[in-house]
């Protein structure tokens, strides 16, 4: 049923993400942000989109930045970026408000002011004025299946008299004097009413107690945006709610809501930092989603899409198609380009496509597409022929993103060669390319073997251990290396890599004991099916990481640097979560998600660069360069995998539940490609109800001595994860069954 205004404005607000302003004070929902005490609170932002648009809206209701985004192209960029987007982007949009024969821009009160996420999603703004109150919502609308994406932004404007007087004035909508980059043609965006009138003013008349609203919406000229929105706001608003809960289902967690919430909001910004052209193809992505940018990062853009197989398959999808078209660097005046050029980011469209057959079972999608997997098995081709060595079933990679790899091959690179193979050799078979399929996973299984072989070392400071890479670098690069001083290898190398300076100079017997913390597919090795959660030498790997045996890590921020620019880039605190395995490892001590918590900004999202390089406190918290989805989609990938401890396999169809014992979670409608679940876990009581209309084999691992379920013992066999008992079982759940079970 779909809700009115009022009751979608007394809907459940985020308990964590708000911001209030008074005078220059503020109070916030999550005071334990360094953000909170470390910032300017003003400099947050509180953003939603579906993908052709974006709203970031400041905390004082101001919108910061509206973005629409074009198509993309190629470009001769920096070592991770080859590809551009275009987009139009509009700045500082705020209503007023005329009465009383003045006028008041909302952004500019100074009175009290509130910015808050309904249910957790949508930005809305309150503003305490004296006899009114005005709430002020931004979203760009989506359909609650994620169909229609309509190119536009609405804002609603909603005015209550809470004084004894009659009022009278006026609604303005942002001038044109705010709008700034906005492209080619120099025009403001097209603000009209929800009717369709464009009015610069809109008279308001409100007896005592009364209350009105008014919506508007902003397009770039598009007549088929204006058919889409003729349903109107309200259906709209409701059809967006609808999206977002299907996105992420219902998480609820016991004595730690603050994870529920944060976890929604890292969904968010996966899915929000990914942009579509007016054509609905997709058109590349940003750091995170803001501010939004003309480049591509590559691997960031991977990176945010990992949960999205399961959450909204469709736009997964679409992304894997355009990385088949755009994954490989062409060849440039700046660099030659080709599959080894950054063989991960070679590989995004491969690894995709197994993650969705994995995540739908849609065999379809490919058999549809026979240029699909000709493009992507032609990747796999011209990966197999760049191996230097015949006797070593390793594959170089010059770069990783904008960071030099480690050694003549790189550990994380081919650990994604490991995982492309195998998952696309399972499409493949389903392709009847049953010999092609049979070739890739047997190279699969000599690339791991390799890895194994040469990349762990057995003297890491907690035992065998991976290292970052083995051989001592790519010819090319070692020319490179050739310079008296770090800064001369950085001018000759345009900035890029200093940190592996000391590498290509050292002597050939001496280990090079590091962890990049932008090395983020060591620690997908578990998710990658490469090396188990639990299995000692990833977990010494990811220990050591976190402490100063590694020399890029930062005490003060817990963190690990990246170059000069930052100590502590985002990404190697997914480092330090893939340590969690009890709640001392949670937020004790050290309490890997507990400096997650801390760094969390106050509207929910998380930032590239919180500290500035050299930082001597917490007092001066950066929001630098941009939101991160490469951290939010890697640790999404992460918590979902290892943490709740569920693997779902559509064409198996089958569901794996090995939860860590010390989270209770009820997640409900969980999505997960072609299947959604309710999933509790309140120790030592667990149950999963199958909601779709198909059967599925449960597989179960608690950690205990027996297993009840429906209050009987059933038969289980015993096994050892993270170095303590469990009962492991399987079960057959029929459509709409619900398994209730109990660990003693």
């Amino acid at each position: 049923m779909k809700k009115t205004l009022n009751e979608i404005l007394s809907s459940p607000r985020s308990r964590y993400f708000w911001v209030e302003g008074e005078n220059g004070k503020f109070s916030f929902g999550h005071p334990e942000s360094r953000y909170a005490s470390g910032s300017d609170p003003r400099e947050a932002s509180f953003d939603i989109g579906n993908n052709k648009v974006i709203v970031c809206v400041a905390p004082s209701g101001e919108i910061r930045y509206l973005t629409f985004f074009d198509e993309n192209e190629y470009a001769d960029s920096i070592p991770g970026v080859w590809v551009h987007k275009h987009s139009r982007v509009f700045k500082n949009l705020s209503f007023s408000l005329v009465y009383n024969n003045t006028e008041q821009r909302l952004a500019d009160y100074q009175g009290k002011v509130r910015t808050f996420l309904i249910e957790n999603v949508i930005p809305a703004t309150e503003f305490f004025l004296p006899g009114i109150t005005v709430t002020v919502i931004h979203f760009a609308p989506i359909a609650g299946n994620g169909s229609i994406r309509p190119r536009a932004a609405y804002g609603i404007v909603h005015i209550r008299n809470v004084s004894d007087a009659y009022f009278e004035g006026a609604v303005k909508i942002p001038a044109a004097a705010h709008f700034s980059e906005v492209g080619n043609d120099n025009l403001p965006p097209d603000i009209r009413m929800e009717n369709g009138d464009r009015k610069e003013h809109v008279p308001v008349r409100l007896f005592p107690g009364a209350e009105d609203d008014f919506a508007f919406y902003t397009t770039v000229y598009g007549e088929t945006e204006q058919r889409e929105l003729s349903a109107g706001v309200l259906y709209w608003l409701n059809e967006t709610l609808d999206y977002y809960r299907n996105l992420t289902g219902d998480l609820t967690v016991k004595g730690d809501e603050f994870l529920a919430e944060f976890f929604q909001r890292t969904a968010h910004q996966c899915q929000q930092c990914i942009g579509m052209d007016s054509q609905s193809l997709i058109a590349g992505s940003s750091w995170g989603t803001n501010p939004t940018i003309l480049q591509i990062w590559m691997k960031d853009m991977y990176y945010s899409l990992l949960p999205l197989a399961w959450m909204d398959p469709d736009l997964f999808a679409k992304s894997m198609e355009w990385f088949s078209k755009w994954g490989v660097r062409p060849a440039g005046r700046r660099f030659p380009g080709g599959v080894k050029h950054s063989l991960s980011n070679s590989l995004n469209g491969v690894l995709m496509a197994g993650q969705y057959y994995h995540a739908t079972g849609d065999i379809g999608y490919f058999s549809k597409r026979p240029e699909l997997a000709e493009t992507l098995t032609g990747v796999i081709e011209k990966m197999l022929d760049t191996r230097p060595d015949p006797d070593i079933w390793l594959f170089p990679s010059v770069w990783i993103s904008d960071g030099l790899s480690m050694g003549n091959y790189h550990t994380g690179s081919n650990i994604t060669v490991f995982a492309a193979l195998a998952g696309f050799a399972c499409i493949l078979e389903k392709l009847d390319q049953r010999q092609r399929a049979s070739d890739y996973r047997a190279v699969a299984e000599k690339v791991k073997r390799e890895l194994m072989a040469r990349c762990v070392t057995d003297k890491g400071p907690f035992g065998p251990q991976l290292l970052e890479g083995w051989g001592d670098g790519e010819p090319e690069l070692r020319e490179k290396m050739k310079a008296s001083s770090p800064e001369e290898f950085l001018e000759k190398n345009k900035g890029f890599g200093v940190q592996f300076y000391e590498f290509f100079n050292r002597n050939d017997q001496e280990l090079y004991l590091i962890h990049d913390g932008e090395e983020t597919d060591t620690t997908l090795s578990p998710f990658y099916g490469f090396l188990k959660y639990d299995d000692a030498i990833y977990k010494n790997y990811t220990h050591f990481a976190m402490t100063e045996h590694n020399k890029f890590y930062r005490p003060l921020s817990r963190g690990i640097l990246w170059e000069k620019c930052t100590d502590s880039t985002f990404p190697g605190y997914v480092a330090g979560a893939a340590n969690v395995v009890d709640k001392e490892t949670y937020d004790g001590n050290p309490g890997y998600f507990a400096v997650i918590r801390a760094l969390t900004d106050l509207d929910g999202s998380i930032w590239w660069w919180p500290y500035s390089s050299g930082a001597t406190d917490h007092g001066g918290m950066k929001r630098m360069p941009g939101k991160c989805g490469w951290a939010s989609g890697a640790l999404l990938a992460l918590i979902i995998h290892d943490w709740f401890g569920i693997v779902y396999d559509a064409p198996e169809k089958t569901l794996r539940f090995s939860p860590l014992d010390f989270l209770d979670f009820n997640w409900k409608n969980a999505p997960f490609g072609a299947g959604r679940f309710d999933i509790s876990h309140n120790h030592p009581e667990y149950t999963v109800r199958n909601r779709n209309g198909f059967s599925i084999t449960l597989g179960l691992r608690f950690f205990g001595n027996s297993l009840f379920k429906d209050g009987k013992i059933i038969d289980t066999e015993p096994g050892i994860y993270l170095d303590r008992k469990t009962v492991n079982t399987q079960l057959l759940l029929l459509p709409d069954e619900t398994a209730r079970l109990e660990v003693r």
